[in-house]
């Protein structure tokens, strides 16, 4: 199937599925809309079968209503009115397929999902008898794909677990990146990496620290001041506020081949 065909769910940052040319991106407002809701539990659960129970009870579509089966056939309809955009939206061959009281993601189609693709490169590179280059580049690529924490616009309750594990997955790769850094003196990536912790963990002043005090470390001290700035700018309407800047070069300034292999999540492993 060629690359036009291969349908790509981003559950990385804003919510989309693209196919081709062609994406639908879920609208941020403030209270997401039931259809919307739908589309992405089942993204979320891609290669299960879910009956209507478990959206009743995951996604709360009962409310007050009586007759949950009719709400969820109105709910799947506007979903697939969504995926019409990017001609996805056919009850045979479309994206979501539904039958005997269950739904799914259709298992034909070519799906590609970007947390999963992020779990694929972090285990590739946890290889220990890979190239420690090519081990930076599969963690680069990774974190290409953290434009935002998973699922960053649906209401927290439905996808805890699963944000937890993304989340403690991007943290890992950070000190596996890091790492490879150091040990290649290649520090190409560090802007790529800035802008994924911007946009993952804006308020994480742990996060920050580490970046910061990992780019003076290896001298890059303008990278590091542009990041500090960043930070202030992204933490300026918040009670979070980073330490002076001069705390970070006087730190730096004592640091120890030791500390340098522990970083304030513990010991570096790979993801």
């Amino acid at each position: 199937m060629g690359d036009n065909e291969t349908v790509r769910i981003k559950l990385l940052g804003t919510f989309t599925i693209s196919r081709g040319k062609l994406s639908v991106s879920e609208p941020l407002v403030s209270k997401e809309s039931q259809s919307w809701k739908l589309l992405k539990y089942l993204c979320a659960n891609c290669g299960r079968m879910i009956d209507a129970d478990e959206l009743t009870r995951e996604l709360i579509f009962a409310g007050s209503e009586s007759n949950i089966g009719n709400t969820l056939r109105v709910r799947l309809r506007r979903a697939r009115a969504i995926l019409d955009h990017i001609g996805l939206g056919g009850a045979m061959d479309g994206l979501i397929l539904y039958g005997g009281g269950k739904y799914c993601i259709n298992p034909e189609l070519d799906i590609k999902i970007d947390v999963r693709e992020a779990d694929r490169l972090c285990r590739r590179a946890a290889d220990k008898a890979l190239d420690i280059k090519r081990c930076l580049a599969l963690c680069i690529e990774a974190l290409r794909l953290y434009d935002g924490p998973c699922l960053a616009n649906s209401e927290r309750s439905v996808y805890i677990v699963m944000r937890a594990q993304y989340g403690a997955m991007y943290k890992a790769l950070l000190r596996q990146t890091f790492s490879l850094m150091r040990e290649t003196g290649n520090y190409s990536g560090a802007d790529i990496l800035c802008r994924s912790a911007l946009q993952v963990c804006p308020r994480d002043t742990d996060v920050h620290e580490l970046i910061i005090t990992a780019l003076l470390s290896a001298n890059h001290t303008a990278e590091a001041v542009a990041y500090y700035t960043s930070v202030a700018v992204a933490l300026a309407n918040t009670k979070d506020r980073l330490p002076e800047f001069g705390t970070y070069i006087d730190r730096c300034g004592t640091y120890t081949k030791q500390e340098d292999k522990n970083d304030r999540f513990g010991e570096e492993q790979r993801c």
